[in-house]
């Protein structure tokens, strides 16, 4: 990595108020980001996609007004607990990597809206991501997720829940009680039924079980004239389902 295009990069930056160095073959964040007290006070987007970087330095608790990271396509196998102190995180993007636990300091973030964990090695989410007070958006299709803990229903704020492709047996009742839910992907997982009352989730807009080959049953108030959702089935059982009486 050319040192002049750091510094040609960093100094852009302090217009923009963003970093990015995307399939540059970097092995981490770059120490002269993390160093510099511009970057420390007012660096606000960091975006480090398509590069070598198995692990973020601890210091990267220096970027103190930080709201948007991405480090998509890297090779990381984990983040370090120092993430918490991003105070301004809105914004973590870690697709495509080897990661297979996130740290449990990541609900502490209390300015976190977005999370996006696809395509890693995750094989279930840590209680206290729910406990993040301004989360909207979960994204962790594509993974080895096995269960959603009953702790989800302390994400009041969640809008958009993506799980396709994992696998998944059952969805815990409390999913019902998020009120704001409108999005809830559950695609091609292992589901054998789907026994939950959407009828008082006001919100939801979109639910999506496709592709779950083991799925019979759902329930048929979500074959009610009057219910708004829209229901994606293909793949389910020959694509033909018995409807049952919800569970509430």
């Amino acid at each position: 990595m050319s040192e002049h295009l750091v510094a040609e990069k960093l100094e852009a930056a302090k217009k923009t108020k963003s970093f990015a160095l995307n399939g540059q073959r970097l092995s981490g964040v770059p120490d002269v980001v993390l160093e510099d007290e511009w970057c420390q006070r007012c660096l606000q987007s960091l975006y480090l996609k398509n590069n070598l970087i198995r692990g973020v330095n601890d210091r990267i608790n220096q970027l103190k007004s930080l709201k948007q990271m991405s480090l998509d396509n890297n090779k990381l196998e984990e983040l370090p607990s120092s993430i918490s102190c991003l105070t301004e995180l809105e914004t973590l993007a870690i697709v495509s990597n080897r990661l297979t636990q996130l740290p449990e300091t990541l609900g502490d973030l209390s300015k976190l809206r977005h999370l996006y964990a696809s395509r890693n090695q995750f094989t279930s989410i840590p209680d206290s991501l729910w406990r993040a007070p301004q989360l909207c958006l979960v994204d962790f299709h594509d993974n080895f997720i096995e269960e959603i803990s009953p702790e989800i229903v302390y994400c009041q704020t969640l809008e958009m829940l993506f799980l396709m492709k994992n696998r998944l047996h059952c969805i815990p009742i409390q999913i019902t009680c998020l009120p704001h839910l409108n999005h809830l992907i559950l695609g091609s997982n292992l589901l054998e039924d789907f026994l939950l009352s959407v009828k008082d989730m006001n919100s939801l807009l979109l639910l999506s079980l496709a592709g779950n080959k083991r799925l019979t049953h759902i329930p048929a108030d979500l074959y009610q004239p009057n219910h708004s959702t829209i229901l994606h089935l293909s793949g389910c059982a020959a694509d033909s389902v018995t409807t049952v009486t919800s569970r509430k």
